[in-house]
């Protein structure tokens, strides 16, 4: 089976357990100039690295700011779904994949990390860094090798600051995730 990532709102998860994943078209595909109606998703982790560097570099495009940028990640979290089902799905290339039906809610996962207190952190830029910081990358075989090498380099600082040895990335069901007792609604 393959895995696929998304990114949503934190805000958005009580809906989205009750209606699924809708294709529709959200603020940040707006907000990059997407007007594509979907759900656009990461194949991987190694896809999901890229997919977030490219949407990093959109953001820093539109706002020349690394903390506006990075607010972008803040409040939202990455849903991971694992299927081979690919029937009205757009392959845009080894990173990006368009979904244009609906993903049922039983299917989706929150990923998050647990720290070494078992303390559950679904901050998605921690989660970016903790995948650069752990994936082995072939890069002779990447095709985004220059992205990749420039998202490293600037955010050298960042991925020198986070420990990643403190984390494990781990997922579990929309459902039991929104019954925890340590999860609330950012907003």
């Amino acid at each position: 089976m393959n895995s696929f990532y998304h990114f949503t709102k934190i805000e958005n998860l009580p809906s989205i357990l009750k209606n699924g994943l809708i294709p529709i078209n959200e603020e940040n595909s707006k907000l990059v100039g997407d007007s594509r109606t979907g759900i656009c998703a990461s194949k991987e982790i190694l896809g999901t690295v890229i997919f977030s560097a490219r949407f990093w570099y959109k953001m820093m495009y539109i706002y020349h700011d690394k903390q506006i940028a990075k607010s972008h990640f803040n409040n939202t979290v990455f849903l991971k779904f694992n299927t081979d089902e690919l029937n009205d799905v757009i392959i845009e290339n080894d990173s990006q994949y368009f979904f244009k039906k609906t993903i049922p809610s039983d299917i989706l996962n929150i990923c998050y990390l647990t720290n070494q207190d078992g303390l559950i952190e679904t901050d998605r830029f921690k989660i970016m860094l903790y995948m650069l910081k752990t994936i082995n990358l072939d890069m002779d075989n990447i095709l985004y090798k220059a992205l990749i090498l420039k998202i490293y380099a600037d955010l050298k600082e960042d991925l020198a600051n986070f420990n990643e040895k403190a984390y494990q990335l781990e997922d579990m069901s929309l459902n039991i995730f929104l019954k925890q007792e340590n999860f609330q609604i950012l907003k």
